[in-house]
């Protein structure tokens, strides 16, 4: 197998992306909260990005292409880089072999290692419920960490405001509200779609 060297991952990089996640993390958390309190009102219209987890046969195939990747590499110690999905998450497992890589400058390895498994993952979706995150482990997930550039972000922040305010933001009506959330979350979805047959005319080979 050939890989090709990755970009090493700047301190800053790797604070901003935790930083992020526990942004959009607790932030789902919370709007979840807010609704329930506020349930009889109708105040909060949440927006939440779920994710499910690969199928069980994604989920061999992943772990066989692990043991390939590891066996090619004789002095690599098994124990530590393969993966049992029956006594640890896939996210866990990356997490804990991404500081093993970055220990033994084994960056490359890891990258394509991380690349099967991205490949294995189902689409992540926008939703008004909370269905979990499988790539991140994660109970609750919202977009919070980008509002300035994400639609789907902005809103989230103005329902976040609405649910700590406890009132509808002036001039904007709950029915108004639903049905800005489900235009935007065909919007997203639509946008994803569109991206993913880009990227693929422009990667074709």
């Amino acid at each position: 197998l050939t890989f090709t060297e990755p970009r090493k991952r700047l301190g800053s990089e790797k604070y901003n992306e935790q930083i992020s996640i526990l942004c959009n993390s607790e932030g789902g958390r919370l709007l979840d909260r807010l609704v329930k309190e506020n349930q009889k009102a109708h105040i909060v219209q949440p927006i939440y990005r779920s994710q499910n987890g690969p199928d069980p046969d994604d989920i061999g195939s992943l772990v066989d292409i692990i043991d390939e990747i590891v066996s090619t590499n004789s002095n690599l110690d098994r124990k530590t880089w393969l993966w049992d999905p029956k006594s640890e998450h896939l996210s866990d497992y990356l997490r804990r072999v991404r500081v093993e890589a970055e220990k033994d400058h084994r960056e490359t390895l890891f990258s394509a290692i991380e690349r099967q498994a991205m490949i294995v993952n189902k689409a992540a979706r926008f939703g008004p419920s909370p269905s979990g995150h499988f790539a991140l482990h994660l109970e609750y997930y919202a977009r919070f960490s980008s509002p300035m550039r994400e639609l789907i972000g902005c809103f989230t922040h103005k329902e976040l405001r609405e649910g700590l305010e406890g009132k509808q933001s002036k001039g904007v009506s709950e029915k108004q509200d639903v049905q800005m959330r489900k235009a935007l979350i065909n919007a997203a979805t639509s946008a994803k779609k569109m991206q993913k047959m880009l990227s693929g005319l422009v990667f074709k080979k």
